[in-house]
Parts: structure tokens; C-alpha cells; sequence
């Protein structure tokens, strides 16, 4: 009679196999993205520039197959104007980056003075790429949580709300897919929950913040040095028109005083009293100072207010100059 062991023992060894190949499948359905994300950033080789970049932002492994699968380019208005303008994250203000059909997408922006918005611009963009890898489930369940925080947050953070403004025609969706790219990048504390949820691929938010906060510092210093300006020129231009109504008025009070004090004097009715004449005589002369002086202080402080002028209007040159750096649509010379 012959053996059964060995039919037995092909039979468990191909039940394992068929075990082992169920579990890989399963396993590679799962990790599918991961799987081609390693594989679509393998070949990819980022230019200096961009490397510079990726490293800047201090990526976890995840982050940078992440950022690597997505083929990130920095580039020139025209390119990135023709990649970005289907990017379905449309909104009011500038666009520095999209990510669009699978890929990155970073404006090129070369002033020294903005020079960390490439690297935040990355960092945003990576989050939405991030963003789009997770389940429909888990997107659902994260839009949940990102919406309550931002209703919680804008009560006592009206900048915040102020700053997520230029989103406000996007879907409910959008918004909240904006808003977890923003968080990442924009804000320094978060939730706990939130911060351990982006530690999957950034593993030094806070470094991205300081480059957010660094380039949009400059924004804000020349923004209120600005504003201060137009309020110090406000006070001055309400003081100087109150000042010259009254040097105006005192000046014709004197004129008039004067005109009677020469016809009183040409109707000799000083010529038995010149002690009287003479009194008169030098008040006139300590008003005429005193109005000269006055007129001197006026205009001194007339250019000085011209100047403020000139330097506020510098100030807005200067606000156009850095927003235009930003603005992929402004025309550059050839």
C-alpha cells in the first residue's frame, strides 16, 4: 500500500504557499501606492536646485517617496502656468505650487529676500499629495477633524480665518484638503493628534513654519511699517490743515490790525503820542516774527510731511515689487 506522508506533506507545503501568495497579494493591495510610489521616484533624479530643497525641508522616509513619486519641478512662469492651469485648487490668491495629475508643480521664485517660499511651497504641496493617498474613509474621517479644529481655532485666531479667506469659493472638501496643507506649514502649535498625524512625513514641522515665517516676515514688516506710516501721516495732515487755518486766520487778523494801525498813523493820530506809536510799532514787529517763525514751522513740517509721503509711497512700490515676485501671471522681461 503506498505511503500517504508525502501527498500529505505537498499538500500542507502548497496550502502554506497559496497562504503565503494570499497574504503577499493582500499585502500588495494594501501597500499598492506605497509600492508604486517607490517605484515611480526611483528612477526620478532631482535637479540641484530641487534637492537643495528636499533637503531643506527634513522629510521622513515616507515624506521624501512621497515628494520623490510625484517628480516635483521648480519652474519658470510659463511652465508652470501651462502645468497649473487646470489645478483644481483654484483660488483668489497667488498660486506658488499645485499638485496636478500626480505631480509637483513649484513656481520658480528667485528674489533672496523671499527665498524660503519654494521650500514651503513643497512642504504645502507634499501634504496634498499626502492628503490624496489616503482612503476615502480616512480623508472623510480627517475633514471631520480639520473642520471642527478650524471652528474651534478662528474663535479666539480671527487672522486665521482671515488668512483662509482667498479659499472661500472651494468646495467643503477642498477646503478642508487646503486647510491640511496649511496647518502643516503655516501654524506652530497644533493639537497633538495633529501634530503626530503629520510626523508621517515631515520630521521637522516646526523647521517648515520658521521658513513660512521667515518669508512671510517680510510681508508683514513692510505691511506695517506701512500702516504705521499712513497713520503718523493721517495725524500730520489733520494737525497741519488745523495749523495752517490758523496761521492763515492770524495773518489776516494782523494785515487787517497793520492796515488800521498805517491809516491811523497817515491820519496823524500818533503825532502828539509817539510813545503810543511806538508801542504799537513793536507789537506789530514781535507779530510779524512771530507769524514768520510760524510760517517757517508750517513748512518744515510740510516736507516733512512730503517726505513720509514719498517714503510711504516707496513703501507701496515695494509691497508691489515683493507680491509680483510671487505672481506667476506678471510678465518678466526677456
Amino acid at each position: 500500500m503506498e505511503s500517504r506522508g508525502p501527498r500529505i506533506i505537498r499538500r500542507v507545503i502548497w496550502s502554506i504557499v497559496v497562504l503565503v501568495f494570499a497574504a503577499g497579494a493582500f499585502v500588495a493591495c494594501q501597500e499598492r501606492q506605497t509600492i508604486r510610489d517607490y517605484f515611480d521616484g526611483r528612477e526620478f533624479k532631482p535637479t540641484a536646485e530641487m534637492q537643495t530643497v528636499i533637503t531643506n525641508i527634513e522629510l521622513t522616509d515616507a515624506g521624501r517617496r512621497i515628494l520623490l513619486a510625484t517628480h516635483p519641478a521648480i519652474e519658470s512662469a510659463d511652465e508652470f502656468n501651462d502645468r497649473c492651469r487646470n489645478a483644481e485648487t483654484e483660488h483668489s490668491g497667488h498660486l506658488l505650487g499645485c499638485y496636478a495629475n500626480g505631480k509637483i508643480h513649484l513656481f520658480s521664485v528667485t528674489d533672496e529676500r523671499l527665498e524660503s517660499v519654494v521650500e514651503v511651497t513643497a512642504a504645502h504641496e507634499l501634504m496634498h499629495a499626502a492628503y490624496a493617498r489616503l482612503s476615502t474613509a480616512e480623508r472623510d474621517a480627517l475633514a471631520t477633524k480639520l473642520n471642527r479644529y478650524y471652528s474651534e481655532r478662528i474663535k479666539t485666531d480671527p487672522d486665521f480665518e482671515k488668512r483662509m479667506e482667498v479659499y472661500a469659493s472651494l468646495s467643503a472638501s477642498q477646503f478642508a484638503n487646503e486647510l491640511h496643507s496649511i496647518f502643516a506649514t503655516e501654524v506652530r502649535d497644533l493639537p497633538d493628534w495633529l501634530e503626530e498625524h503629520y510626523s508621517a512625513w515631515l520630521a521637522d514641522r516646526d523647521a517648515v513654519v520658521t521658513f513660512y515665517d521667515t518669508y512671510q516676515g517680510v510681508f508683514t514688516t513692510v505691511e506695517q511699517e506701512a500702516k504705521e506710516l499712513k497713520e503718523r501721516l493721517d495725524a500730520m495732515h489733520e494737525s497741519l490743515e488745523g495749523e495752517s487755518a490758523s496761521y492763515t486766520s492770524d495773518v489776516e487778523a494782523f494785515n487787517a490790525d497793520w492796515k488800521s494801525f498805517v491809516a491811523r498813523n497817515d491820519a496823524y493820530e500818533f503825532s502828539d503820542n509817539e510813545a503810543e506809536f511806538n508801542r504799537l510799532k513793536r507789537d506789530f514787529d514781535d507779530r510779524r516774527g512771530n507769524l514768520e517763525h510760524w510760517k517757517n514751522t508750517l513748512q518744515e513740517s510740510i516736507h516733512e510731511y512730503e517726505r513720509l509721503s514719498s517714503e510711504l509711497a516707496s513703501l507701496g512700490e515695494l509691497s508691489l515689487e515683493l507680491n509680483n515676485q510671487i505672481d506667476s501671471t506678471v510678465p518678466t522681461a526677456e
